[in-house]
């Protein structure tokens, strides 16, 4: 598989998304800084992977570069957030030939997305995820936003960076629960496509590559070198297939574009119904999956020997639970606010079988509140034998 891919989203914008597995990578990201002839860079990066800025010291030496620390969460998606980032654009003296770097997981990208498109009606950036998460999906595609009472991201746009850099020895420090949210949507590329095969060995491997593991790891360089070259594979891998879909539909104006929501009608839900403080969204993902392979069974979509295959992945992983007091008409009513709703009538992307989903697909509220106490009940059950996330 090759470590450099370059993709015409649109005749305006074009991304390469370039994976660190090979050693002319780094070479690459340098070059790219030398040929743009940028006045500035300004690196607006997740306090919390500051450890990882030595990286970009060490390869922008020759630079004018600016840093911006953030304290990161879902609730800082805001309107205030993003006004006081252009205050401080304003206060170094961006240009229109500055370039702006987010360095960091989801919410840097969506946030630093939205800013340089805003700022002098739109600044070249970068992408540099640090979380297995991004790697695989967030940091991919151009999607920005910021969280307003109408939902998760309802104030965004689609603005690609011209560059992704792909780099795994970002995750060696990642806490396990940062690699559980992320099989969220690894697993969602797995139903997806029927040439991604998410084993159960792959999945061990993933869980075991936590910081709980890396200690140990450390130790045994064999070990280590194989654990990054299979996150830099899948990650790759998964980086590439999203492009596919975003280079047809870079807008998501086509349904295209949309199979990529599988699992997040009910993720975005719980998401909005606990104020984005009990689920990292992979997570949400991972019960959203569930629960969309759920109502593809009930609407005798999906057979149950296909159902079954799909299902059994989720055997492998510490239990996701949902909140006692999470009510399945709450979660309608905010699923009537999805993006993919139409007229108030909550639409989904469901399951075939692995390789081949249909959307969208309607969805009664008897349909999706007997759906969710399926999932309520199997949850309960699978509670009394498997330790939790």
């Amino acid at each position: 598989m090759p470590s450099e891919v370059h993709f015409k989203v649109s005749s305006e914008q074009k991304v390469q998304i370039l994976s660190a597995s090979s050693k002319h990578s780094i070479p690459k990201f340098k070059q790219y800084f030398k040929n743009k002839k940028a006045t500035k860079i300004i690196v607006i990066y997740d306090l919390a992977v500051q450890k990882h800025l030595l990286f970009l010291k060490n390869t922008l030496k020759t630079q004018s570069v600016s840093y911006i620390g953030l304290q990161v969460s879902e609730n800082k998606k805001s309107f205030s957030s993003l006004i006081t980032l252009h205050k401080k654009l304003a206060h170094l003296q961006v240009d229109r030939h500055t370039i702006l770097i987010g360095m960091g997981g989801g919410v840097i990208g969506d946030i630093v997305g939205l800013l340089a498109q805003t700022y002098f009606r739109g600044l070249t950036w970068v992408s540099l995820p640090t979380t297995l998460l991004a790697q695989v999906d967030s940091g991919i595609g151009g999607k920005n936003g910021i969280n307003t009472p109408a939902g998760k991201n309802a104030f965004g746009t689609v603005y690609q960076p011209e560059l992704v850099f792909l780099n795994s020895e970002f995750l060696k420090t990642l806490p396990k629960r940062e690699f559980v949210s992320s099989l969220g949507e690894m697993i969602k590329y797995s139903f997806l496509e029927s040439q991604i095969h998410l084993k159960s060995k792959d999945i061990t491997s993933l869980l075991k590559f936590s910081s709980n593991a890396t200690s140990a790891n450390l130790k045994n360089k064999t070990m280590l070198k194989k654990s990054l070259q299979f996150l830099s594979l899948w990650t790759l891998q998964c980086a590439l297939l999203k492009m596919k879909y975003v280079e047809k539909d870079p807008y998501d104006l086509t349904s295209i574009r949309q199979k990529l929501n599988l699992g997040h009608t009910l993720a975005h839900a719980l998401e909005k119904s606990t104020h984005y403080k009990k689920y990292q969204h992979g997570e949400a993902v991972l019960l959203g999956l569930q629960f969309a392979l759920i109502v593809s069974l009930q609407k005798k979509l999906l057979l149950k020997s296909e159902f079954q295959k799909m299902w059994d992945v989720f055997e492998d992983l510490p239990l996701i639970t949902l909140p006692k007091n999470c009510k399945g008409e709450s979660l309608y009513a905010w699923a009537q606010k999805d993006k993919k709703a139409h007229s108030s009538t909550v639409q989904m992307v469901l399951l075939k079988k692995q390789g081949l989903c249909v959307n969208p697909v309607p969805v009664s509220k008897k349909e999706f509140l007997v759906a969710f106490q399926t999932l309520r009940d199997t949850l309960a059950l699978r509670s009394r034998t498997r330790p939790h996330a």
